[in-house]
C-alpha cells in the first residue's frame, strides 16, 4: 500500500511511522489540536479511517504519540 509517497507494509508497526509523520505535519498546520479529526488524518494520509483507528486505537493516542515524537526530537536536538 502507498501512503503519500511512502511505501508501507500491512504490518502494524511499519504502518505507524508514516502516519505519525503526517500527524505531526497536521499538528503544525492547526492552532487548535481539538479541531483535528480522524477523518482529516485519514484523508491527508490517503487511508481509510479504520486504518488510523486500528494501530492507534484513538485519535488522542495518535496525537499524543505525534506530540511526544516532536518533544523527543526537539530535546535531542537541544543536547547535541
Amino acid at each position: 500500500m502507498k501512503l503519500g509517497d511512502m511505501e508501507i507494509n500491512h504490518n502494524k508497526k511499519d504502518a505507524r511511522v508514516p502516519i505519525i509523520k503526517l500527524a505531526i505535519e497536521i499538528l503544525s498546520d492547526v492552532s487548535d489540536i481539538d479541531k483535528i479529526t480522524v477523518r482529516q488524518i485519514a484523508e491527508r494520509t490517503k487511508v481509510e479511517v479504520g486504518f488510523i483507528n486500528y494501530p492507534f486505537v484513538s485519535k488522542d493516542t495518535l496525537l499524543s504519540i505525534a506530540v511526544g515524537t516532536v518533544l523527543a526530537e526537539t530535546t535531542t536536538a537541544c543536547y547535541r
